[in-house]
């Protein structure tokens, strides 16, 4: 979009649905047919089964009832993990190392995965070293929620530990230039992290193509619950109209490079919209609810010409 001497990179596809959807999911304590029905019950409209290094051809028979898209998580012990949504899991000619990560997620790309770094904050603040974040390139997003860390503590001790949220990350990386989407997932293992984060993608159709085609272009939010109208830009204003009763109240935030809020509203109207003004380097939309959802938009990137 060229507006005011601004080229704005609007990530969103102009004509289509929005399809909900989980990419990261295990079934190490339920079998593949619990965790299937039960997001196709929650509304889920496309599934990956993300197993650990192994492939659930199973999830194959579930594909007359959702969208199922292939996929698998790469990494052990210390290695930082890579989940790939849309491929199968095979013995890799690059087996992930701390010296390799590059080659795999060329390797991955090159086959049309979508390549998601997982968990930053899972265990420590920089479980994706700072170096590695610097160096690697090419790979698709990150995850900026994971219900499964987020929720982890209360597992064991009752508690939850917010700091797993990475979209502090996130604006470090968008802040360096780097076209990087936010993800939300799940990270399902059991029921207290199920149907927690999810993303919802606007897609032209319903086909598998078409939403890892979304996906990669960056035409999705990412929600804990709360819906999305439509994501728009008009101009010089970037847009978000969501699903909730006039009654509600919202928080709405624009956030610029280094994560700097760029503007804020109060109010319980189901729209807000930010107007560049050629000094951002990027823009993206957060929404509050205040039952507690929230959704995150993906960024849009202004360039002047």
């Amino acid at each position: 979009m060229d507006a005011m001497g601004l080229i704005i990179d609007n990530p969103y596809v102009k004509n289509g649905k929005w399809y909900k959807g989980a990419f990261h999911n295990h079934s190490e304590v339920f079998s593949v047919e619990v965790c299937i029905n039960s997001m196709i019950d929650a509304g889920h409209d496309f599934i990956t089964m993300s197993e650990h290094d192994k492939n659930k051809a199973e999830c194959m028979d579930f594909a007359d009832r959702a969208i199922i898209i292939p996929g698998f998580e790469q990494g052990k012990g210390e290695n930082p993990h890579v989940v790939v949504i849309n491929n199968w899991h095979r013995e890799s000619r690059c087996l992930v190392t701390k010296t390799n990560f590059q080659d795999f997620i060329n390797e991955q790309v090159n086959e049309g995965a979508i390549v998601i770094l997982a968990h930053p904050h899972w265990q420590r603040e920089n479980y994706w070293p700072n170096e590695y974040l610097e160096e690697l390139h090419g790979y698709t997003g990150i995850e900026i929620l994971n219900s499964s860390i987020i929720f982890s503590k209360a597992r064991y001790d009752g508690e939850y530990d917010y700091m797993d949220i990475a979209v502090d990350l996130w604006d470090r990386l968008l802040s360096t230039g780097k076209i990087v989407w936010g993800f939300g997932n799940d990270d399902f293992h059991n029921m207290k992290e199920f149907n927690k984060s999810f993303n919802i993608v606007k897609a032209e159709k319903f086909t598998r193509e078409h939403i890892v085609d979304a996906v990669k272009k960056g035409s999705f939010v990412v929600s804990t619950g709360g819906y999305v109208e439509d994501v728009t830009l008009e101009g010089n204003k970037i847009g978000i109209w969501v699903a909730s009763s006039e009654r509600e109240k919202k928080i709405y935030h624009a956030i610029g490079k280094k994560g700097k809020l760029l503007k804020e509203s109060f109010t319980r109207d189901n729209y807000f919209y930010y107007e560049v003004d050629g000094t951002e380097s990027y823009v993206r939309l957060h929404v509050l609810f205040e039952s507690g959802k929230a959704l995150f938009t993906q960024p849009f990137f202004i360039r002047k010409y």
